[in-house]
């Protein structure tokens, strides 16, 4: 169905990770894109899924850091562009469940997913961040009207759910997912719940890093 499932450019490929729990975990940084189940229907045809960080092990290659976050994203953007997809719907990846682990302010690391997306789309016609929640909304704002002046925020920053297609007009959406590729909690979860097909489609992952370290 895709042309391409796995972009891992930047990252680590220790060949370790195929082992390192008790299902085989994609290198961090990396992207995995998936099938959306009932989100197709409602406008967004593909997940692409940010594997920043591991979920269940910590240290060394599976913890999450600023690199690895601005990595995944543009190895998202490589996913979206390479299949054929126009514009990529972002959260607050990390902003959660990582941030604590990564050490940083809230500000910086919006501004590090900021400064990845316009370095993956300088002209921010490529995708839209959108964020729940006015407290969250407005440190992207600050970050963008900050270091992107010429930029009108209005444009590429949205506040709401990254589930509603009528206001971000994104035909995939970034999952703040793991190097397990596994839908967790947090937005995750909301997300895995919207699909409707939440074990079809972490079988589906699994199946393409399986592919992936075969290949290796």
């Amino acid at each position: 169905m895709f042309k391409k499932t796995i972009a891992i450019q930047d990252t680590t490929l220790d060949k370790s990770l195929e082992t390192a729990g008790r299902e085989p975990m994609l290198p961090r940084g990396s992207a995995l894109i998936t099938t959306s189940g009932n989100l197709y229907s409602k406008g967004m045809k593909a997940i692409i899924n940010a594997a920043t960080g591991a979920m269940t092990k910590s240290g060394g290659i599976f913890e999450p850091t600023e690199t690895s976050i601005a990595n995944s994203i543009k190895n998202s953007f490589t996913l979206m562009s390479v299949n054929g997809y126009n514009k990529i719907a972002v959260p607050f990846i990390g902003g959660k469940i990582f941030i604590s682990r990564i050490g940083v302010t809230a500000n910086a690391l919006a501004k590090c997913i900021i400064d990845a997306c316009f370095k993956a789309n300088s002209d921010g016609s490529q995708f839209v961040l959108v964020i729940h929640g006015t407290h969250d909304y407005n440190i992207f704002k600050q970050e963008i009207n900050t270091n992107y002046p010429a930029i009108n925020y209005s444009k590429v920053l949205k506040e709401g759910s990254i589930l509603d297609f009528s206001l971000h007009q994104c035909d995939t959406i970034m999952n703040a997912a793991n190097m397990e590729v596994k839908f967790g909690g947090g937005l995750s979860g909301i997300i895995a719940n919207a699909t409707g097909e939440q074990v079809k489609i972490d079988a589906e992952a699994l199946a393409a890093i399986k592919q992936f370290w075969k290949a290796q």
